[in-house]
Order: C-alpha cells, then sequence, then structure tokens
C-alpha cells in the first residue's frame, strides 16, 4: 500500500517563501540547502558550549536570512532550552516568520503541535 501511494506522490512541489522570489523546487533536479537541525548546545567566546537560548535561535535564524548559500530554514535551528516545551515552538514559527522571509519548516517535535493555533 505504501508503495502504491508512493506512486501519486508529485516529482517535484514548489515551497512558497512570504517572498514569492525566495520560493523554493523540493525535488526534480533541485538542491535546497538549509542550516543543521536541533542541537541543544551553542558554543560562543563568552559563555563557550552552553544550552542554546531563545535569543540565540533568532541569531541562527537572521544569520541563516543573511546567508545566500541558505535556501530554507528549520523549526529549531538550535533548541531554545530558555521557553517552556509546550510553547516552544510557537515562539520558534514567530521568529521564523517575523525575522527572515524565506521558506521554512515548521516543529515536528510532537504529533499535538502540529495542530495547535
Amino acid at each position: 500500500m505504501a508503495r502504491e501511494l508512493c506512486k501519486t506522490a508529485p516529482s517535484r512541489i514548489t515551497q512558497h517563501a512570504r517572498n514569492p522570489e525566495r520560493n523554493v523546487e523540493i525535488g526534480g533536479n533541485t538542491l535546497v540547502c538549509a542550516p543543521v537541525y536541533g542541537p541543544p548546545f551553542v558554543r560562543d567566546a563568552e559563555g563557550g558550549r552552553r544550552y542554546a537560548t531563545m535569543a540565540d535561535f533568532e541569531k541562527f535564524v537572521k544569520l541563516g536570512y543573511m546567508s545566500k548559500w541558505l535556501h530554507h530554514s528549520v523549526a529549531p535551528v538550535c533548541e531554545p532550552t530558555d521557553v517552556p516545551v509546550n510553547k516552544r515552538h510557537l515562539d520558534m514559527l514567530l521568529a521564523h516568520m517575523t525575522l527572515s522571509d524565506k521558506p521554512f519548516m515548521g516543529s515536528v517535535t510532537e504529533p499535538s503541535r502540529a495542530g495547535q493555533r
């Protein structure tokens, strides 16, 4: 059944960005580059290795937005441990929507959070 369903999937799709000039084609013969997904730690000159915060997350979203080499972004570019888990995904989505105009993937950490409004 799974193989039959896979046959019905399109060979490529367009993921739309807030800025249409940044839409990406997924599939076919295209390459879409995105940052790493979800490390819990960050490292900087002042603090060394430490747990990531929402401020770190926002900086990474901005850096990804400024990079001409990254076409896409992902929800947890780092895991902001200073925000409660039950609402973290919403804060991450807000950061993507307000700090970048590139397409992004939402958080997939837990099924019930995908349906929250």
